[in-house]
Formats: structure tokens, sequence, C-alpha cells
């Protein structure tokens, strides 16, 4: 057996003559290469400058857009679609972007501050992947808040649960173990945790199956001729779902996959037997290039792969009979020791600071980058992808995947069993494999999805417009991070930047640290403070605590964070009439008067009173873009809904910058704005970007001084 390797030089080089027959196995590697060479097609990753935002706040964004196949930068698209979707699943915005310069797309995106709290979702497509299937298009899910206004889905508990099982290899083989991985889902597709039993037709159970996490499990079936297999469902509301499992074929292959520790051990199965009965072919494809291909037998029915004959990203197992049809998929995910890295530099008096881009190897490397620095943000609302996570992995699938980052470390082992599962759901996506073995390259591109069309402006509903009660509320919570200027004492400005008249407890920084104890704790001896500990809730006179950061609402998980030594003073406020510039923080916009506020407790940093007397200061929260009257909108001619937009200028984006370069010796000079925070607690450095020759570089630095 000879392994035959494709290089990507190689595959560019090749002739572009064609095969409608493929009667050898290199007549079929050839249809492949052509499918990749005559029907180049893109992905596209974009960028925002925030993990999170809220409600009224202005996105910026980079789409970085590559070959599909190699991960090269990519200037095939003149135009870029991008269209906003709320918590609701309805479209709340759209627009089409041409090009700034070759294939940089920059631009903003400004949120209505009547927007609802929720999780909303960014899709973002080329020209040229426009009317491809949407499998494709990019796909960004982020949180957007708003304390006077939230979106609450409704799951009914009782309508049956979705459930779609999916064998190794695609088909379950009499007389073999096949691994299952399933999915559960709501009637209105949200990921659904269940336990159950799997039976044979006979009625004898055979293995008890559970969600690993919400949505998603996997297990293991001995499969017997003759028989057929169900599942019996405990639902949350107590009732049992009845569910069919797969067909069971009594002939036809399968493929299994092993990993065993330096290597992948790749086996040909056919039901009932105990090896197949002729030769067969194992291909493996990177993002549709052939990477090797040989041939099993029935003395020798699989391959023993080293992980370092394979780079880092998605492959796909094909098996192949003598006339190159396929037989069974198996996609699977390779982590491999080529990441580029990200050095920050932080220079000294002489030299500004500096990221350092180099390869896995050491060496420096010339990339265009796109750079933010924004505040940590719990896991609860980050992104559910990354830039290495989307393009290596989830934009290859077919299947939608809540946090995706998490599967990217290979040192944990249940992000690898939850790897597995949704690999054994993955099924390639980009075009039909069959027919572009066949050489039909164009019919290859046959299964395709509508963009969707039917958009109108919401206005109404979830959207409609802040009512008077809504605006005095919102203007209340926010009074501390309004731009504006004061020219007072440092006592003046204490009452000036605090929405409220007066605390029930003013606590200075120095009692917390005499004491020797977290702020938890010393909030805990103050009367009708109470802290349950199997819930991990705190609570003021019985009822609900909302946590004020400088003037910004925050998750309780702020208490585990913030350093004592960062706190200035917190205020405790138990009075009900003195707590109405936040009441509706808890979601509910319906009847803001009684959203069971107990209390507030107001934690008051050093920095927001970081002012001399007599002199003036601008109060601005560095988490909120402001929209510079220099940055606007253009309409380009003759072209409906098509805009372009200037880059932000450092005074308004001084934490954003969507192009820069690095010099051969894979140096980068950050901008002086981004510079000014880098000796500051609870920041994130985050560079995205990728080299000429295919390098993807994405780091994650949390700043500390």
């Amino acid at each position: 057996m000879r392994i035959h390797s494709f290089l990507i030089t190689g595959l560019l080089s090749w002739g572009l003559s064609l095969s409608i027959l493929a009667d050898t196995v290199d007549d079929a590697v050839n249809n492949l290469r052509n499918q990749i060479l005559d029907q180049p097609q893109e992905k596209v990753f974009v960028h925002m400058d925030k993990p999170s935002y809220q409600a009224g706040d202005t996105i910026w964004f980079r789409a970085h857009t590559l070959t599909a196949a190699f991960h090269l930068p990519s200037a095939m698209s003149r135009a870029l679609y991008v269209q906003l979707f709320g918590p609701d699943g309805r479209m709340v915005d759209r627009f089409t972007l041409e090009a700034l310069d070759k294939r940089l797309f920059s631009s903003f995106i400004v949120l209505s501050e009547s927007y609802p709290a929720g999780f909303y979702t960014l899709k973002a497509y080329t020209e040229r992947m426009q009317g491809k299937s949407q499998h494709e298009y990019f796909s960004q899910t982020f949180w957007v808040d708003n304390p006077v206004r939230s979106f609450k889905s409704v799951v009914d508990t009782s309508a049956d649960i979705r459930v779609q099982f999916f064998p190794e290899g695609g088909r379950l083989l009499a007389d073999q173990i096949c691994a299952v991985s399933f999915r559960c889902e709501s009637n209105k597709g949200e990921p659904v945790s269940i336990s159950g039993t799997v039976y044979a037709s006979n009625g004898r159970p055979l293995v008890s199956i559970e969600t690993m996490e919400a949505g998603v499990g996997y297990f293991s079936l001995p499969v017997e001729t003759g028989q057929s297999y169900y599942a019996l469902l405990d639902k949350e509301d107590g009732k049992t779902q009845y569910v069919d499992l797969p067909y069971v074929y009594s002939d036809g292959y399968s493929l299994k996959l092993m990993d065993m520790g330096d290597l992948w051990y790749v086996e040909a199965l056919e039901a009932k037997q105990s090896h197949v009965r002729k030769p067969l072919t194992v291909m493996c494809l990177q993002r549709g290039v052939p990477v090797w291909h040989l041939t099993v037998t029935p003395q020798r029915p699989y391959v023993r792969i080293p992980k370092s004959d394979l780079s880092s990203g998605f492959h796909v197992l094909i098996l192949l009979d003598e006339r190159n049809e396929v037989l069974s998929e198996r996609g699977f995910y390779v982590h491999a020791n080529d990441a580029a890295h990200v050095d920050l530099l932080r220079g000294d008096s002489i030299q500004p600071a500096r990221l350092h881009l180099t390869s896995f190897d050491g060496k420096p490397l010339q990339a265009e980058v796109s750079v933010s620095i924004h505040r940590e943000v719990p896991d609860s609302v980050r992104p559910t992808n990354s830039f290495v996570s989307y393009l290596q992995l989830e934009s290859d699938w077919n299947v939608s995947v809540p946090n995706v980052w998490r599967l990217m470390d290979p040192n944990n082992q249940q992000a690898q069993m939850l790897l597995q599962a949704y690999s054994l759901m993955a099924k390639w996506s980009t075009y039909n494999i069959q027919l572009a073995l066949e050489g039909r390259l164009e019919e290859a591109w046959a299964f395709r999805e509508g963009d969707v069309s039917d958009y109108e402006r919401v206005a109404d509903g979830i959207y409609r417009p802040l009512t008077d009660a809504e605006k005095q509320l919102k203007a209340d919570i926010a009074r501390s991070i309004l731009l504006k200027t004061v020219n007072v004492t440092p006592e003046a400005i204490e009452r000036e930047i605090k929405p409220y008249a007066y605390a029930n407890h003013q606590i200075k920084a120095e009692e917390i640290l005499e004491a020797g104890v977290f702020l938890r704790d010393f909030l805990e001896t103050l009367p009708g403070v109470v802290y349950d500990e199997d819930n991990e809730v705190l609570t003021i006179r019985g009822g609900n605590v909302v946590y004020l950061l400088d003037g910004l609402v925050e998750p309780a998980s702020i208490l585990n964070e913030i350093l004592v030594s960062d706190i200035k003073s917190v205020d405790v406020l138990k009075d009900a009439d003195n707590t109405g510039f936040v009441k509706g923080a808890s979601g509910d916009y319906s009847n803001i008067s009684n959203t069971g506020i107990g209390g507030v407790v107001a934690i008051w940093t050093h920095r927001a009173f970081d002012v001399k007397p007599q002199s003036g200061k601008s109060f601005v929260s560095l988490n909120q873009p402001i929209i510079h009257p220099e940055v606007r909108r253009h309409f380009v001619r003759g072209k409906e809904d098509v805009w372009l937009s200037q880059f932000p200028p450092y005074t308004v984006g001084r934490f954003w910058r969507p192009m820069l370069w690095s010099d051969a010796n894979g140096m980068l000079q950050l901008p002086e704005g981004m510079r000014s925070v880098l000796d500051e607690e609870g920041w994130v450095l985050e560079v995205n970007g990728v080299t000429e020759q295919g390098v993807l570089i994405q780091e994650c630095i949390r700043l500390k001084p």
C-alpha cells in the first residue's frame, strides 16, 4: 500500500483536463482537483469589535474572505451581504457592502435602543457564495443587553422532542458494533437534555443513553441481524416518548475511525461479515483537497495513518468501490501542532507596544490582521465561534454547534468526546462528493437553499419604539455612562455621577480590607442580606439584587470577579423607592413596577472618580462606541441598498482597528489608543488574520498589569 500525497502547490500546477467518467481512482482524484480549480469557492469570517453589546451600541466589524479549499486570502468577490436577525429569528436589518480595497470589507451596524435583550445572529456571505448552500454562510450569535426590555423564548416541554440519530459511517450494519451520536431539539429547534434506553424489537433493553450536554449524546450499539431498534426517552414533563432508530442494513459498507494516540486507525466494515470481501479504496479529503488514498483488502481491511502526516482542520474519509461510487463517509477533526503564535511585547519608553507574529516553528509571519480590545465577558455571552474554530471546523460542517470554540482544546477529554459526537453528525456540505468524483462539476452544486429575500424592517412587537416610561428608565440607568462634562470638586463629582440620591449602607474599601474577607462575605454581615449557598444567590430582604459596576448593570458573578484593591466604595440600597432607576433590569418590561428587586449593590472603582478638582472631565464608557460625525455611510450610485463606510477615527474606535500589517520580522505596532489600557485588568486583546500562505492567526490575550 502506498499513500499518495497531494500538496497544494502540486494541485495548483496540474492541468485542467476533465474526465467525465472516473474509470480509475486517479481519474476520480483529477475530477476532485478540477472541482476545486474550476469552481473555486470562498469562506468569510466576520470579526466584531466586541463579544457582546448594549442596545444602542455600534457594532464595528471586519469581514475576512478566504478561499474555501486552501484558506488563502481571497478577492474573488466584490460584494458582501450582511443580515442581522433578532432573538425571535426575524430579520431586523440587512445591507450590501462593496469592498473598500480589494478584499477588505469593513463597516458598522447601529443597534437600535429599542432592541430587546437576547441573542442576536449576524449572517454574512459573499457574492460568490450566494445561491450555494446556506451552511457555507458565516453565522455568529452574540448577546445584546437591554435593562428595560428583554425577549424570553417559551419552550413547550409537553410537545414531542425532535431526535436524530447519526450512525458512524452513515448506517447501522447488521452484526457490527456501531457508534451512534444523537441530537435532541425542542419544537422550536432549541437543544434539549434527555435520558432513556435503547431497545431491540424483541423488547430487550440494550443500552442506556443520556445527553453529554444539552441536545447531544453518544453511545455504542451492538446490531444484530433481523432486529430493529427503538428508544424510550424520559422527558422533562415526566412523560415517555417513543423514537425509532435508523434502518438496519443486512448488506452494505461503513467506515470506523479510532483514535490510537499517535495515529488514526481506519477500518472498512461490511454487514454480517468479520471483514470486507473485496478490495475497496479509502480516500481522505481536507476541505475538498485529496490528501491520500489507498486500498483496503480482505487480508488487511484497515489503515493506520500517523497524526503527524495531517494538518489541523476538518477531514472527510470516503469509502469507494471499484466504480468509484461512494459507499460511506466519515468526518473527523485533526489537532496538529501547526498554530500561529501572537506575543504581546509591552514595550518601554523607547519602543512602543507591539505584537509579534510567528509560525509554530518560530518563523516571523507577515499578515494583515484585525485587532480589537474589549472587556472580558462570561462564557454565557461569548460568541459561538472563533476565527480558527469557524474556518477550520464549523464552516465545513452541516451542523450548527453552540460554543464551538470549546471543542478546540485537544487536552480537554470532555471536549474531545463532544467533538467525536459532532463529527458523526457532520457531512461534507460544500459540494456533492459523488458528482464531483464523476466530473459533473456544475451539477455538484445542485443542492441549494434559497436566500432570505423577504424583508421588512421590524417596527412592532418586541422591537417597538421605547415608551416614555422605558426611555426615562433607560436614562436613569445610564446616567453615569452618558457623555458629560463637569467642572466641580471631587465631592460634587461623586454626587453627579451616582444616579441615586442616597444609600442605606456606604462601605469603604478600607472596611473590607480590615475585615479580611471577600466582598460577598462582607455584604452578608449587613441586616437583611442573605446568601443562599445551595443556589449561590444573594438576596436583600428576600428580593433579587441588581449589581452595578461604575453605573453599568453587571451579572451576579461580579461579586467573585472584582478585586477589593480596585474598589473605592460600595453602596447598598434597600429602599424600594430609591431603586426605581434600575427597575426593569430583570427584563419584565411589561410590568416595570413589579420586578421583585429587593435592592441594589453599586460597586464604584477608583477609575470612576479619577479626576482632579476644578478640572473638566469627560465620563464615557470605554465599552460604548459613539459614532463620530466624520463616520458616515456612503451610498453607491446605481446600486440600491449598497453602501461603503469609513474606518472609525482613532478618537472613536481606538480599541478597534480593522486593518494592520506586520513587517518582515512579524512585528506589528499597536496604535497609541490601544496601548493606553494594556496595563489594566479585565481587558482582552483579540487578533484575527491570515497570511498570504493560508496560515490562520487567532489569539486572545488577557491583559494584566
